[in-house]
């Protein structure tokens, strides 16, 4: 069940800030980027961190294990009641943000038009003019 929220949370955000950052899209200046997907961050950690905590970052469990493993606790850290979950835990958000990624490329990027380069000596034609010429 944890595994299912790492990657559903994973692949949400990956698919928000591809749809952030993509220029065809919403172009939205890069000087907001660090804001909309901190916010997307935040919304993610507080939708998803009463079933599993905040999913989408991998150094949350795994850099606490290895310590307390080094500090004395030895292998017991890793199964904890006999369960072997701590793997989820890393790979689940990469594996959602490879989905999330791959989901956005496939529904959203791949349906823009191509930009045709203006070259210098090119006026853009307006669309009344385009119809006046037909």
């Amino acid at each position: 069940m944890k595994l299912k929220f790492q990657i559903v949370a994973g692949g949400l955000l990956m698919f928000t800030v591809m749809g952030i950052v993509d220029s065809k899209n919403l172009n939205i200046p890069k000087y907001l980027w660090p804001v909309f997907i901190g916010f997307m961050i935040q919304v993610t950690a507080q939708v998803f961190g009463l079933n599993c905590m905040a999913p989408i970052n991998p150094a949350r469990d795994f850099p606490t294990r290895v310590f307390t493993a080094i500090a004395g606790w030895g292998a017991e850290t890793f199964s904890i009641r006999g369960y072997n979950y701590w793997w989820i835990g890393i790979v689940g958000p990469h594996v959602g943000c490879i989905i999330g990624a791959w989901f956005y490329y496939l529904a959203i990027e791949l349906h823009w038009p191509e930009e045709k380069e203006i070259e210098d000596g090119d006026i853009p034609l307006s669309i009344e003019a385009k119809d006046r010429k037909k």
